[in-house]
């Protein structure tokens, strides 16, 4: 998934989870970002999907801060060789986007979530991490 918000300056941040970007945030955050959301989908699932959403999105990004680093961290501006600060990024965006993106972006770590234990593997005799 990648998809894209526009800042009060006009630029364009297109927004991927890359390993990268998780590592970049769980340095900032000092928190296991994988590690945390198997435990929340350890306690979330069978819930409301949107229920299940809500309740991820507040664990893992508790305040606007977080929320924010998350999306910078995941955030590559068009058409500029330098990365602006994290302070001109949230001078810049707004609540509102911020918020879009960060249900965006946390929709796509929990692809990494398994349904069911057989989800995790190819076939019935192949190791999960020969995928």
């Amino acid at each position: 998934m990648q998809n894209q918000i526009e800042d009060a300056n006009g630029r364009t941040w297109r927004l991927a989870v890359t390993i990268g970007s998780v590592k970049r945030y769980e340095r900032r955050a000092n928190m296991k970002v994988f590690a945390q959301l198997f435990e929340l989908w350890q306690k979330q699932r069978g819930k409301d999907p949107l229920e299940i959403m809500l309740g991820i999105v507040a664990d893992l990004f508790p305040g606007i801060e977080e929320a924010a680093a998350f999306v910078y961290e995941c955030a590559v501006v068009e058409g500029e060789k330098e990365k602006p600060s994290f302070d001109d990024f949230c001078d810049s965006v707004g609540p509102i986007e911020c918020g879009k993106a960060i249900a965006d972006l946390t929709a796509e770590l929990q692809e990494f979530m398994p349904e069911k234990p057989k989800d995790l593997k190819k076939s019935g005799d192949a190791d999960p991490l020969e995928r």
